[in-house]
């Protein structure tokens, strides 16, 4: 503000002011007013008309995108306003699946990743750029909404196909359903194609209708979405995302898991920002995080055995079969120690550049292997083989450490420690039969993962439908028979057998009664078939014990008496002492007749020297009992 002028002054006011004026108040100046309401007015302009164009344009812009509305959840729409999408830095809350896809993760790219999804989710992603195939029998797609303008649905199903699905006659699952794809647009593939079973994709694997979606924990389906433009390193393939999962030593099937693949309910979780790499970290690596690496191979004779029925082969010749599915399907140098790579559940993205390594007629011959059957035996092979079967790829995804094969060939760990109860677990049910009536035993034959064996000793042979029957010499008894079966089958053992007379399973054992059925109180024989109830690797109810060398006997009280408080499946009575007799010697028990027990005991069992120190044994009375192929295995 310039000093107020003097009379006759030129100034602020002119040359010809009439008299001096007093100075003015700051805020009375006339001049800074008037431009102040000319820069209000102009803003009040502005806005006037803002206002009204949003009115006039707000009917077209509703109608444009009212499908995306729908598509994104309230809860979504909270977040948009509530966060500065182009802030990269900014932790996003956990949200439901449709909506974590906005989570941005700074080092991998955030701001780009939440754009590319953005623009997914408004419908702003053309087809031919990217494109998710789905698989569906009768599974819920609205879980794949979010990205429907790039959603392509196959169904097999009947009722519950989504509305936009494409319908296929029901063959081959879904390796049949993606090769139809690559064959019938060849020519028109997307730059990028998700292919994906239909079920929700969601932690693990838990079993055949008991959960998960087959996703590795720490990643999502929009990893796959994104894959080509965010990667979390440049080490990742630009060309192709498998996240994998397992690793399978082709002449044997025996298998090796990634830790952070969940295959139990209770399996501890990875905590922290973590987000899978194709592989985890190698054996050796200072780097390597130890919250993924992998698991020790295990064996699997029951899978062994689904595969040699599902391809009508003789388990003696697997090796030869699966060598020669590689050579002549793959065509590919056979990975080093046959140990292929793959993602359980058949989830990947390639480029249409990757599938285009191959001919179409390279594909159109696996498709047609797969086009007959509704659950055919190449399909678990192409799950195995996805990696590479589509393109060309140079070498395997993950490496292959000097002592891999080694830990393949010599595994004898089994599922239990990922399958709580056993229940996706093989059991076979060995029976040691004279003349007993085994019709009790039926209500198993034909149940999933469950075979019965019937070793006969007696002039009559039973015909039980669903069951092996085996004539045996009249030798030994049970455990002759027990033995027979261990050792013909040392290396075909079920990975829970489960021991026992043939008589049926009853309650409790009376002297002079053939009809025992050995059963302590409030023990049933289904009992026996659950692998590795609390993580114990064999099931024995004790009910007898023997002192050696004197003779003396104690019998539990549960096999003898019903209805008693803590009596169960217990190994010993839970009551401990109170749980048994008292000690009972009778010169003519077989425990005597029956030459020196201790000397037995030390050269057969313990192996070692027999010093005549006293010993107090405690068993099944009526030898019945169940263990894994594992602890039959730690002997040779």
């Amino acid at each position: 503000r310039q000093p107020t002028p003097e009379i006759g002054q030129a100034g602020a006011y002119g040359a010809h002011a009439p008299a001096r004026v007093p100075a003015r108040a700051p805020h009375a100046d006339p001049i800074p007013l008037m431009r102040t309401r000319a820069v209000v007015g102009a803003v009040g302009a502005v806005c006037a008309l803002a206002l009204v164009a949003a009115c006039l344009l707000w009917p077209k812009v509703v109608q444009e995108h009212a499908e995306d509305a729908k598509r994104w959840p309230q809860a979504l729409w909270r977040r948009l306003i509530r966060h500065r999408l182009s802030d990269a830095s900014q932790q996003w809350p956990q949200a439901p699946l449709g909506t974590a896809m906005l989570r941005g993760r700074p080092e991998e790219g955030g701001r780009e990743r939440v754009a590319l999804l953005k623009r997914l989710m408004s419908g702003r992603r053309p087809k031919d750029e990217l494109e998710a195939v789905l698989a569906q029998y009768h599974e819920n797609v609205s879980w794949s909404d979010p990205y429907r303008t790039v959603r392509t649905v196959y169904c097999k199903g009947t009722t519950a196909c989504a509305k936009d699905a494409i319908r296929l006659p029901n063959v081959g699952r879904e390796g049949h359903t993606f090769l139809h794809h690559i064959v019938h647009n060849y020519d028109d593939l997307a730059k990028w194609t998700v292919f994906s079973q239909a079920e929700a994709p969601t932690d693990g694997y838990l079993g055949h209708g008991r959960g998960g979606g087959h996703m590795l924990v720490g990643a999502s389906f929009e990893d796959y979405l994104v894959h080509p433009h965010v990667r979390p390193s440049s080490a990742e393939d630009p060309e192709a995302l498998f996240l994998i999962t397992s690793r399978v030593h082709l002449p044997t099937l025996r298998h090796s898991l990634r830790s952070t693949f969940k295959v139990a309910a209770d399996q501890p979780s990875v905590h922290g920002d973590f987000r899978p790499a194709t592989c985890p970290s190698a054996a050796g690596d200072p780097s390597a995080d130890s919250r993924d690496v992998w698991r020790p191979f295990m064996d699997l004779p029951w899978f062994r055995r689904f595969i040699a029925d599902k391809c009508h082969l003789h388990e003696s010749s697997m090796a030869e079969a699966l060598l020669n599915f590689w050579d002549s399907r793959v065509q590919l140098p056979r990975p080093p120690n046959d140990i292929v790579h793959y993602a359980q559940g058949a989830r990947f993205a390639v480029s249409r550049d990757r599938i285009r390594q191959r001919p179409k007629a390279f594909y159109e011959g696996l498709l047609q292997s797969v086009s007959k059957d509704d659950d055919p035996c190449l399909n678990y092979l192409y799950e195995f083989s996805w990696f590479y079967l589509i393109g060309m790829p140079t070498s395997g995804p993950c490496e292959v450490a000097s002592d891999d094969l080694k830990g393949a060939m010599q595994s004898t760990a089994t599922l239990a420690v990922f399958h709580p109860g056993g229940q996706s677990l093989s059991t076979e049910i060995v029976l040691s039969h004279f003349h007993e009536d085994v019709s009790w035993v039926r209500r198993y034959t034909g149940k999933q993962n469950i075979h019965v064996s019937i070793y006969s000793k007696g002039d009559q042979v039973p015909d039980l439908a669903g069951s092996s029957v085996l004539p045996l010499p009249n030798v030994g008894r049970e455990s002759h028979t027990f033995l027979h079966h261990i050792v013909h089958k040392y290396d075909m053992l079920a990975d829970w057998t489960v021991f026992s007379q043939a008589t049926a399973p009853t309650w409790g054992y009376l002297l002079s009664n053939s009809a025992n059925g050995h059963l302590n109180d409030k023990v049933k024989f289904d009992d026996y078939l659950r692998p590795f109830q609390a993580t114990r690797d064999s099931m024995f109810v004790m009910t007898a014990a023997s002192q050696f060398p004197e003779g003396a006997q104690a019998t539990r009280i549960g096999i003898v008496m019903q209805g008693l408080p803590n009596e169960g499946s217990d190994t010993c009575p839970k009551q401990g002492a109170s749980g048994w007799t008292n000690w009972w010697f009778t010169h003519d028990h077989p425990h005597l007749r029956s030459g020196n027990m201790l000397e037995f005991y030390h050269e057969y069992i313990a192996l070692d020297k027999n010093e005549g120190q006293p010993l107090t044994l405690s068993f099944a009375q009526g030898a019945r009992f169940a263990v894994s192929r594992g602890r039959i295995h730690a002997r040779p």
